[in-house]
């Protein structure tokens, strides 16, 4: 099985890039013994039982970095670039090189669908060389400005981009220059500014495909341990249609099974019905690790999954905090601050892709615990009306 190459990412503010190549500040890094599947991360090193632990890299030499427990304190494209040899640093590497790398670091993340993968894989290469011919050479020559001119660059048809389309581009280079951060090959993400106009006027679209994959892989970043894979919790169930009040009320007991969950019991709310809610596969995998954590630690069944606050578990305490977990992933990815974008807009995101899929309204409905189809119309964007 293949070796760890996620890194993590402190809590401090990245530098925006400038164009310069110098490498200032710590970098962190995920050091993982264990053969487990921890947060949709395949690690593997061949020895069982390991830990995983969070590194700062300083003149001091390496130090551990830790996280606090989810609780009610929760913090709220056309030319190939030269290849270059081996002996240059890293950020003198060559695009061609440093984007092999980074396809390979994403045909081991189960994060991303096939789809999303080749997808994305696709629009990075093409960014990559749209900058070679614009005489980028190497990672240190990716200004902001090269990738907002790849933004709005013309289709293959000689059209400006869609709206949707600059949306998905973005999304794309994040997860190609958030990738590169976790090889250690830079520490600096020139996307962090790009700024778009929002998809829609509703208080709570949909995410896209390539939006939960980038938020899937930012789940796991920031503090080591147990904050980040209950992060990763909270943002599965979501992905399973949970509203914030009902991730907090989740309970090991909820799930069919405990080493392969697929569905999860959804308390409801006063806006949503009592209901079952089916796990993605990374979700699956996430929930597993957790529940396999707690039992080890000799937690009972009826352990919540996410919450370890003080609050009463459904209740606006409760509730805040997995709403902060959920909003701090958005914040991750520079989500949070698009007008249209809420911790709501996972599981509307679920319920589209179960539209999309073919699933009739009706059925979205019932998987979403609306209580009316006018309701699940607007939340999954659909302009609907009953035949």
């Amino acid at each position: 099985m293949a070796a760890s190459m996620y890194a993590g990412v402190s809590n401090a503010p990245l530098r925006r890039s400038t164009g310069m190549a110098a490498r200032a500040g710590p970098m962190f890094v995920m050091v993982t013994m264990s053969s487990w599947t921890v947060l949709g991360d395949r690690h593997g090193s061949g020895q069982a039982g390991g830990r995983n632990r969070l590194f700062a890299h300083s003149r001091d030499g390496p130090r551990a970095f830790s996280g606090s427990p989810l609780g009610d304190a929760c913090p709220t494209v056309e030319a190939d670039g030269d290849r270059m040899g081996d002996q240059t640093s890293d950020v003198d590497r060559s695009l061609d090189d440093a984007l092999e790398q980074v396809r390979a670091a994403w045909l081991i993340d189960d994060a991303f669908s096939e789809q999303t993968r080749l997808r994305n894989g696709e629009t990075v290469e093409r960014f990559t060389r749209r900058a070679a011919t614009q005489g980028a050479r190497s990672l240190g020559d990716l200004t902001p400005e090269l990738c907002r001119g790849f933004l709005v660059a013309p289709t293959s048809e000689g059209r400006r981009p869609e709206l949707t389309t600059q949306h998905a581009r973005r999304a794309a280079l994040r997860m190609y220059f958030r990738t590169l951060r976790q090889l250690e090959l830079i520490d600096w993400d020139p996307t962090l500014d790009l700024q778009l106009q929002a998809r829609s006027s509703t208080a709570a679209r949909p995410l896209t495909d390539d939006e939960v994959t980038l938020c899937r892989f930012a789940s796991r970043l920031g503090s080591a341990g147990a904050i980040s894979l209950q992060r990763a919790v909270c943002w599965a169930l979501a992905e399973a249609t949970a509203i914030t009040s009902e991730i907090a009320q989740v309970r090991i007991n909820d799930v069919d099974d405990c080493e392969n969950p697929r569905w999860v019991r959804l308390a409801g709310t006063k806006r949503s019905r009592e209901r079952r809610g089916e796990l993605t596969e990374w979700g699956s995998h996430v929930v597993s690790r957790q529940i396999q954590v707690l039992v080890s630690a000799g937690a009972p069944t009826s352990t919540l999954l996410t919450y370890r606050g003080s609050g009463v578990p459904g209740q606006h305490v409760a509730q805040a905090a997995v709403c902060n977990a959920i909003a701090e992933i958005l914040k991750a990815v520079d989500l949070a601050g698009e007008p249209d974008v809420r911790p709501a807009s996972v599981r509307n995101w679920t319920g589209r892709r179960l539209f999309d899929s073919g699933m009739p309204i009706e059925q979205v409905a019932v998987r979403m615990g609306a209580r009316s189809l006018d309701t699940v119309a607007e939340d999954i964007a659909l302009n609907w009306s009953p035949a």
